[in-house]
């Protein structure tokens, strides 16, 4: 292959420009790779013919890496790369509320039933049960069946481990009981590792991390990126954590997270509907990587989910997440 050529990036591959360095984010395989600046100014303008064998040429290393990499192809014909069709990053959701996480203490004195229903009025899909105390098979059962009439798609559990939840023929119990049971996460255990059922992806993970608040939320980290369409076109607009969310924490307070500090109302004294009406409610759903400190500059910012309620200023909303310790000025985690 001696003769020259030009390289086109996949449709769902899209660089991602940062301070000290790019990523090309694969949105249909859900990877990444990174990349030099410079390259993604000269992959945007599509026009750069390179020699295919020339592989001792800096930028022709790149290229064959990417091409490797399969996210983009080498052609003859220019006008190809002008044809593919661009991938739509537009973000529409007409739900609501699409997530929303309910806290649970041994005080809590929660009305599942009726914050499920209230949930599934505003059509609800994914819902996060957090146990921080240890709980019964059976307590975590009856909770989750009150929520086979919702709107629910998944429902994740995270209950404190203990012997009961070691046996896994009750565990395999729930997820019998509520086909909407995705993960269960079992915390505070003896080992780490995970049990995979056998069935449309449904999963058991036990950590030895001892998580007894809500305060262990908001952690930046290299293995939470995602790098898949839905939240990347969400986060280019939008709150990638917050945005659509609305909470309820051990106390029973409505809240955009449980680590929010801002509350709504106690939930039965306010409805979820009443509590997000409320204009301060939605503030922090529209504030996106874009506009917030040093991630407005990160080659990670539309693959990784943002916390405003752990932040390094308190007295400016727009500072970096506080449990990042990752510097895009220097591409390093510290």
């Amino acid at each position: 292959m001696n003769s020259a050529k030009y390289f086109c990036l996949y449709s769902c591959c899209i660089p991602v420009k940062g301070f000290k360095r790019s990523t090309i984010c694969d949105l249909q395989r859900n990877s990444y790779m990174y990349i030099p600046n410079y390259l993604v100014d000269i992959l945007l303008k599509g026009n750069y013919k390179v020699k295919i064998n020339d592989k001792n040429n800096e930028l022709n290393s790149w290229l064959f890496r990417m091409a490797e990499g399969d996210y983009g192809f080498y052609t003859d014909n220019k006008n190809t790369i002008n044809s593919i069709r661009k991938i739509d990053l537009s973000f529409e959701e007409i739900r609501p509320i699409t997530n929303s996480i309910i806290d649970f203490s041994p005080c809590s004195n929660h009305d599942t039933s009726e914050i499920f229903s209230q949930l599934s009025q505003l059509l609800c899909e994914s819902v996060e049960l957090r146990f921080f105390h240890s709980e019964t098979v059976e307590n975590i059962s009856d909770i989750l069946e009150s929520s086979n009439d919702s709107t629910f798609r998944s429902i994740e559990v995270l209950v404190k481990y203990n012997e009961e939840l070691h046996t896994k023929d009750k565990l395999l119990l729930l997820f019998k009981r509520c086909n909407r049971l995705l993960k269960l996460t079992l915390h505070s255990a003896v080992d780490n590792y995970i049990f995979e059922l056998d069935v449309n992806g449904k999963i058991i993970i036990y950590v030895t991390d001892i998580i007894d608040s809500e305060s262990h939320c908001g952690v930046i980290s290299k293995g939470f990126f995602s790098a898949n369409l839905p939240l990347f076109a969400e986060a280019i607009k939008y709150n990638s954590c917050l945005n659509k969310k609305i909470s309820i924490d051990k106390n029973g307070f409505i809240r955009n997270c449980p680590s929010c500090k801002e509350d709504f109302g106690k939930f039965g004294d306010i409805s979820l509907q009443d509590a997000l009406n409320l204009e301060q409610s939605k503030y922090l759903w529209n504030i996106n990587k874009e506009m917030i400190d040093d991630c407005k500059i990160c080659e990670h910012r539309f693959m990784c989910q943002d916390c405003r309620a752990y932040i390094k200023d308190e007295k400016n909303i727009l500072s970096k997440p506080a449990k990042c310790n990752y510097n895009p000025y220097e591409a390093a985690w510290s």
